[in-house]
């Protein structure tokens, strides 16, 4: 049975680390999947790292407070506790006890990627050190990506 939207204004308030919250805003949200996605772009991480990432109920300052969330039970939390002042906050890694220190370059590799247009030597410049901070992200993390070793170090043309 279909679920009906969100009605009303509603904002989360999520954190990688604890620490740096962001405001997404889930209005209208169809389900949970739709907040889930909502949710880890707005913290800027890569498509293809979203498997990885589990939400958490959380509050401010502090890291996973009870087990991940599935979408239908995302759903259910900001359906009956979202609001828009963002009363609801959440806790977003790959694991409940693991800060995930926020990265502005991964928002600027995504950028780069989607682009789809010639990439000048100052870009690929640039681009080889997102490409080691990304690895060393993956590697850090021990996380297994769709991520190949070639779209990690070539950039399209």
């Amino acid at each position: 049975m279909p679920q009906s939207p969100l009605s009303g204004v509603v904002r989360l308030v999520v954190s990688t680390d604890g620490e740096q919250y962001r405001v997404v805003d889930v209005s209208g949200a169809p389900d949970g999947n739709w907040i889930r996605r909502r949710i880890l772009t707005k913290l800027s991480i890569p498509e293809q790292l979203h498997t990885q990432f589990s939400i958490y109920p959380s509050e401010a300052g502090a890291l996973a407070l009870g087990g991940a969330l599935s979408d239908r039970r995302l759903f259910s939390h900001c359906r009956e506790s979202g609001d828009p002042s963002g009363s609801l906050k959440f806790f977003v890694s790959t694991s409940p006890d693991r800060r995930v220190p926020a990265d502005p370059g991964l928002a600027e590799f995504i950028k780069i990627r989607n682009d789809r247009q010639p990439i000048t030597t100052t870009h690929y410049v640039d681009l080889q050190l997102l490409n080691l901070k990304i690895l060393l992200y993956i590697v850090y993390h021990h996380a297994t990506t769709s991520l190949s070793i070639n779209d990690a170090l070539i950039p399209n043309s």
